[in-house]
């Protein structure tokens, strides 16, 4: 009688049609990528499946994926469980059963098998014999050097459950299907749970068991040949029964549903951190096929957008030869670039960029570049202190905002009326400020009693008396000598103050304080420092710095703080590697203006501003999320 046997599966042991997802690689997120393993009703693998039947369902939401097949290879390890049908002989006692197995399996493995697509491994009753090898003859030397244990009468699960447990270990390669050939001879009633239990394993493991039983043939028909093929078509896999007579199965075959499957791409649209799920939907024309529900964990993180070397101030004047419109200033227009970082590490793209001036957008890029924005200045014809923002989304819609800076716009009036009349007259009207200035002060020491001015005639009696030689003085001593004009200037200075009005006082009040702050932002103790100067100068160099700061990341002269004339301080990065930051944002070698209240990083350094007669700090502008994205997340 010759029979197929592993051909042959009774509708009693058919299953439920099964699409099986296996581990998920999120490294490239949002791009998401797997393997599908889609089995029909007898536990074949369906072929030719294409895209438009998959439906991906990532937290309930449906998604569009792409679906490739794929030759993928398989962890295949055959498992010898013996059993005392196995030393039967047959052909006039020439050759035992398993003999002819070995021979089978043999001569696949020389002829048949696929060098470097499978990898194999050997169970025996005694243990592990091979694991994980991708050459077939060294898989097939180890088979022919294991010589049976024929005292062996019951055949053994625990090669079943050794070979489960290496099949379910790590696979070689992405996307490699699971199997098991069990050989072994009739299982007993006391094995019935156990060998279930060791199914259902398999089954919750993607491992398809192929089961081929090695006995008389009178037993073929029996309950527990039933149940042992039953359980093979639990997983997946095959059933076959040999008693000599039968014709063995092509194993290429037997293996080529495990070695197959679909290559599973999508774009995530995942845009919070923590657990999510995902399984699959496939509408095949035997009826739609639900996948497990596997859940992973993200750890997205909205993207930073950082200004790259913003400018502090724009001067907006009338170019010479214009006329004396407001609409003649320029510049027209300042550029701002930006950097968009991940601090989650995961690269997307940017599908839209917005710069915000005092809360209120500006400029929007819906398509590329989106690092680059030209602001229009015509809008501002008065000098005005601008807070600007930089905005971004991603293509998962998670917002991002950049920290405010400060831009501060000069509007210098343009030409015509009082300022063309008061150009043309400057040094006139600059002369006259100082004959009036110096009349004023004259004023003033007279009536003050500091300058005594003589009376008429005074000049001409004086006169005459030292004409006079019985009136004329003598002169003693030291008063002897001299010119005629040391004499006069001693006499004037007995009647000037003795501190002028324009000589000022020695300074005890500092203009302004220097706080050192922790890591936390609070202000470290004693650390306070009053600015009495008009420049300072930090660095790492004790005899070229103010303050001295002793830190490898600092340089020589690192950042400089000065007041200007109009009692304005700056503050300005002198070219180093660390770089100055004021409120978070990257100081330029041109400086930017401070506030009272600022905070100044030089390197990892940072130190509170304030002046010694409080401004309002810097204004700071809270900017609510777009209200759709707050809707979005909302219906999750």
């Amino acid at each position: 009688m010759a029979l197929a046997g592993w051909m042959i599966i009774p509708a009693s042991a058919q299953t439920e049609m099964r699409a099986l997802i296996g581990s998920l690689n999120i490294s490239e997120f949002p791009r998401v990528i797997t393997y599908l393993d889609v089995r029909g009703p007898q536990g074949f693998f369906i072929p030719g499946l294409p895209s438009e039947v998959v439906t991906i369902y990532e937290d309930d939401q449906p998604l569009v994926g792409s679906l490739t097949e794929v030759r993928t290879g398989s962890q295949v390890v055959f498992a010898i469980g013996g059993g005392e049908s196995f030393n039967i002989r047959t052909l006039g006692g020439a050759v035992s059963r398993y003999e002819l197995i070995r021979d089978w399996l043999l001569d696949w493995a020389a002829l048949d098998a696929e060098t470097g697509l499978d990898d194999l491994s050997l169970v025996a009753p005694h243990g592990v014999l091979i694991s994980h090898e991708e050459d077939p003859l060294t898989w097939g030397n180890g088979l022919r050097e294991y010589v049976l244990d024929e005292s062996i009468v019951i055949p053994s699960l625990e090669t079943l459950s050794a070979a489960i447990d290496i099949a379910m270990e790590p696979t070689p390669a992405e996307g490699m299907g699971r199997a098991v050939v069990f050989l072994s001879a009739i299982i007993t009633e006391q094995q019935l749970n156990t060998f279930q239990s060791l199914i259902d394993r398999a089954e919750q493991g993607g491992v398809r068991v192929n089961v081929g039983l090695v006995a008389s043939d009178a037993v073929f028909g029996t309950d527990m040949a039933q149940i042992m093929q039953a359980g093979a078509s639990q997983t997946g896999g095959q059933f076959f029964a040999f008693s000599s007579d039968e014709i063995l199965p092509e194993m290429g075959m037997m293996l080529e549903s495990s070695r197959r499957a679909y290559f599973l791409e999508y774009r995530s649209r995942v845009n919070s951190p923590g657990a999510h799920t995902l399984y699959v939907i496939v509408n095949t024309e035997l009826g739609e096929i639900r996948s497990q529900t596997v859940s992973y964990e993200s750890s997205v993180a909205p993207p930073s957008p950082i200004f790259i070397s913003p400018p502090t101030q724009v001067v907006r004047a009338v170019p010479a030869g214009e006329g004396n419109d407001l609409e003649n200033l320029a510049p027209t227009s300042v550029d701002l670039g930006i950097l968009v970082e991940f601090p989650d590490s995961i690269q997307r793209e940017i599908v839209s960029s917005a710069i915000f001036i005092n809360g209120e957008k500006v400029v929007e890029n819906l398509s590329p570049p989106f690092e680059i924005f030209t602001v229009d200045l015509t809008p501002f014809q008065v000098s005005e202190n601008l807070i600007i923002r930089a905005e971004v989304i991603d293509e998962l819609g998670i917002v991002g905002s950049s920290v405010d800076i400060s831009l501060e716009v000069v509007v210098q009036p343009p030409g015509g009326g009082f300022f063309s009349a008061y150009g043309r007259n400057l040094s006139l009207i600059a002369g006259g400020v100082v004959l009036l200035s110096g009349s004023v002060l004259l004023l003033v020491l007279v009536l003050a009693g500091r300058l005594r001015p003589r009376r008429i005639g005074e000049r001409r009696r004086k006169r005459t008396a030292e004409l006079d030689p019985v009136t004329q003085p003598v002169e003693l001593g030291a008063e002897t000598g001299g010119s005629k004009a040391d004499k006069s200037l001693g006499r004037l200075s007995h009647r000037l103050p003795t501190r002028l009005p324009w000589q000022p006082r020695q300074r005890t009040t500092p203009f302004a304080y220097l706080v050192e702050l922790d890591n936390d932002g609070q202000a470290l103790p004693d650390t306070e420092f009053p600015i009495t100067t008009s420049e300072l100068i930090f660095g790492s160099d004790a005899s070229a710095t103010t303050l001295t700061i002793s830190d490898p990341a600092v340089e020589g002269q690192h950042t400089r703080i000065w007041r200007d004339e109009q009692a304005r301080f700056f503050v300005a990065d002198q070219g180093t590697v660390a770089g100055t930051w004021l409120n978070y944002a990257p100081v330029s070698t041109s400086g930017s203006q401070l506030e009272h209240g600022d905070l100044v990083h030089v390197a990892k350094h940072g130190y509170r501003f304030t002046f010694s007669r409080p401004t309002r700090p810097r204004r700071t502008v809270v900017t609510p999320l777009n209200k759709e994205i707050e809707d979005e997340k909302d219906k999750k």
